[in-house]
């Protein structure tokens, strides 16, 4: 899992983000921090504009919650391979729960 071949992969997965919480309510300049743990993984942040959710590169300096995936985790996750609930308790997670 070397950054020049993973981080890629990831990145695009990540776009994603803003169509899966498009009905998701939130304040305007709500920000969710998602990190992969490693080397190899990145950190991206999804923010709440007026009507939609904006990805963007790097860490938020006001996060409401931070979800740190470790790598081992983070491709099975994101092909669907594993569902969120069975790896909960391999996550760091900070902030509001929701």
């Amino acid at each position: 899992m070397s950054r020049e071949l993973f981080y890629p992969v990831f990145n695009t997965f990540f776009q994603a983000l803003p169509h899966t919480f498009r009905d998701k309510a939130a304040e305007k300049g709500t920000a969710i921090e998602t990190r992969v743990a490693s080397e190899a993984g990145g950190t991206w942040s999804l923010i709440k504009n007026t009507d939609r959710w904006k990805l963007e590169l790097g860490a938020t300096s006001t996060p409401v919650a931070v979800v740190c995936i470790p790598i081992e985790f983070s491709w099975i996750l994101f092909t669907k391979s594993i569902r969120p609930h069975e790896i909960m308790n391999k996550l760091e997670t900070k902030g509001d729960e929701h």
